[in-house]
């Protein structure tokens, strides 16, 4: 995490070797030294990677239009067409039965076109929690940081009759 001091509740890194989106929160000292919350994401595909770099998030979007005409749910631009977003949809918003389950059985990979794929709970929960400003550094590392596991992706059947729904 960082040492930098700073009024943003929350600062985000994303490990592309491993999939996996690190929030931490600000400590009482004024670092990000707290872990809030580890989510199991797909960054870009080997042909679309996910670039590297320190970014600031600025807008979003409950609903975005994306590459192969699906959408992504709570949507939040860390740096031009690169965004946090919901495993796409093949429709916007309700019923929600729409989930592109093949893609979501990819979280824990390398799947996407270049931005960072997650359950819709953990989209939104970035959507509703992480400010405008907020840091995000998206690095490669073949480990986690000490006391990080990375979570499990659930598994959906592609035989089930409800598999457009995100199992989360």
């Amino acid at each position: 995490a960082t040492t930098a001091r700073t009024t943003n509740p929350y600062y985000i890194e994303v490990n592309r070797s491993q999939n996996v989106v690190i929030v931490y929160s600000r400590g009482n000292n004024g670092t990000y030294s707290d872990i809030a919350k580890v989510f199991v994401a797909s960054t870009g595909a080997p042909d679309s990677e996910t670039p590297l770099g320190t970014f600031t998030t600025t807008d979003r979007y409950e609903a975005l239009y994306l590459v192969g005409n699906v959408w992504g749910h709570y949507t939040v631009r860390i740096n031009g067409p690169i965004f946090f977003h919901s495993v796409p949809y093949f429709t916007k918003g309700a019923p929600w039965d729409n989930l592109e389950y093949l893609e979501y059985n990819k979280l824990g990979t390398g799947a996407s076109a270049g931005c960072i794929r997650l359950a819709v709970r953990d989209a939104k929960w970035i959507y509703d929690n992480i400010p405008y400003g907020t840091t995000v550094k998206i690095y490669d590392s073949p480990t986690l940081p000490a006391g990080v596991a990375k979570p499990s992706a659930i598994k959906i059947d592609e035989t089930d009759e409800n598999r457009g729904w995100d199992p989360r």
